[in-house]
């Protein structure tokens, strides 16, 4: 009695179907075959079933409805970005860059902010507000080359100048605070690492090499542990943003601690001057050149080794060290031209690795998810908040108390490792401890070059734990 009805398309089915054994199971392509006696009161959900079959575009003959169609999935309505060319793509990821910079440079607000920060946000917004798309060829090529390029160029521009004995204390100090990172990730991802989710030893991993070098060491670990290519672009961009807010924080922290400074040199002259090298259009494309021949060594090497994923981290190893090589011809003679100097000095290679940098960053935040962000905020916030103070502690605690080392020198060598060289060198100059800027040189780019193999392995030992 009564007439069985398709739940979705209303129509009559066959009174087969009161008649018909059937079963829910359903065959590889998707027809119910015969098992047991359904009654009219399970027709219904029968044709349901049959029906969502065919709505997945399986050309079959449906007896429940009584006739046989072809179906297709229904299109998914796609907004369309206003830019897509890759042209405009790069286009206004530069652009946001300047923005970013130029707000940093001559605004409070921004210079507090910094221009990374403003720049990802921007970069965010637009990709939220539809002006730019989530995919796109230039993001890999930024990922895949700009990048790796930016952090080599700002390495065989960083200039080292030769170990004295008072650095011994910065350099032990800077050991101390590099195990203290480790500690305090391994501290924190125990503590709350599953409210990272599955890229939370990815994202731990990196923000180890960030609290041992610096922010490029995070970009240059991401990129090493494939964190955008396995989906994980919100977080990592949150993990950005976080470790920016974070370094400032900590390095507000470090401003307060009431310290003595180093004793300044007795004679006069005792200190070489670095002289500063005006960038030439062959200086800069010497470092272009540089920086891609180390980049591909290191490929190489990583694969003569086995490991691949690690060419980054050796390229931040080599870096220096060809930098060193280069600095040194130039000081063989006294007699050698000043235009052949700037070339080995790769005069211009830090302001070009600042533009790709900016880029990068644009890249990241035009990747984020806001919804992402905002679910992994909290969890990353306190996973940095334990991370960091740990590393202090464990810092101060061994660096100054068991191994009394300059109070002084711990700070310093904290400021290198969270922060890089040239936040350590601007505060020990603020502080107006002179001979501190050197030592602080000499540690953020020691970190600089193992950092990233470091978190790397940091990260893949958490993937473990």
């Amino acid at each position: 009695p009564g007439t069985a009805r398709c739940a979705f398309c209303s129509r009559a089915a066959s009174s087969s179907v009161m008649r018909t054994m059937l079963t829910l199971k359903r065959s590889s392509r998707g027809i119910a075959q015969p098992r047991r006696r359904l009654d009219v009161s399970r027709a219904r959900v029968m044709t349901r079933a049959g029906h969502a079959t065919h709505r997945m575009g399986a050309a079959v003959r449906d007896t429940r409805c009584g006739t046989p169609f072809v179906t297709q999935p229904r299109p998914r309505t796609v907004m369309m970005s206003m830019v897509t060319s890759p042209e405009g793509v790069m286009a206004t990821l530069t652009s946001l860059a300047v923005v970013g910079q130029a707000l940093e440079d001559n605004t409070t607000i921004g210079g507090r902010v910094t221009g990374v920060i403003l720049t990802m946000a921007a970069a965010c917004a637009f990709s939220t507000l539809n002006v730019l798309p989530m995919t796109s060829v230039v993001y890999d090529t930024v990922w895949s080359l700009l990048m790796p390029l930016g952090v080599i160029l700002a390495l065989i521009s960083t200039k080292i100048r030769g170990i004295e004995a008072e650095d011994i204390d910065v350099l032990k100090a800077f050991g101390v605070g590099a195990v203290g990172t480790v500690i305090g990730t391994c501290v924190a991802f125990m503590a709350c690492g599953k409210l990272l989710g599955a890229f939370g030893w990815k994202i731990a991993g990196s923000l180890c090499a960030s609290y041992i070098g610096g922010s490029m060491n995070f970009a240059s670990t991401a990129h090493a542990l494939d964190i955008v290519g396995s989906g994980g672009q919100g977080l990592l961009t949150a993990g950005m943003a976080a470790d920016n807010i974070a370094m400032c924080a900590y390095l507000s922290v470090l401003m307060l601690i009431p310290a003595v400074g180093p004793s300044d040199p007795c004679v006069d002259g005792m200190q070489e001057c670095e002289i500063e090298y005006q960038p030439t259009k062959a200086s800069i494309a010497c470092a272009i050149a540089t920086s891609l021949i180390v980049l591909r060594g290191s490929q190489m090497f990583a694969t003569f080794v086995g490991q691949p994923n690690l060419s980054l981290g050796f390229a931040c190893i080599f870096a220096p060290c060809v930098a060193l090589i280069a600095r040194g011809m130039s000081k063989l003679s006294k007699s050698v031209p000043e235009n052949l100097c700037s070339i080995l000095s790769f005069a211009g290679a830090q302001n070009i690795s600042g533009a790709l940098m900016l880029v990068f960053f644009a890249t990241l935040g035009a990747n984020a998810d806001l919804r992402t962000i905002a679910v992994s905020g909290l969890p990353m916030a306190l996973f940095i908040t334990i991370q960091l103070a740990t590393q202090l502690v464990f810092s101060l605690l061994v660096g100054h108390v068991v191994l009394k080392l300059p109070l002084w020198a711990c700070i310093i060598s904290a400021n290198s490792n969270v922060g890089g060289p040239a936040t350590a060198a601007a505060m020990a100059a603020a502080r107006r401890w002179d001979r501190a800027v050197n030592p602080a040189i000499l540690t953020g780019t020691i970190g600089y070059s193992i950092a990233t193999l470091i978190g790397v392995q940091v990260g893949r030992f958490l993937a473990l734990a």
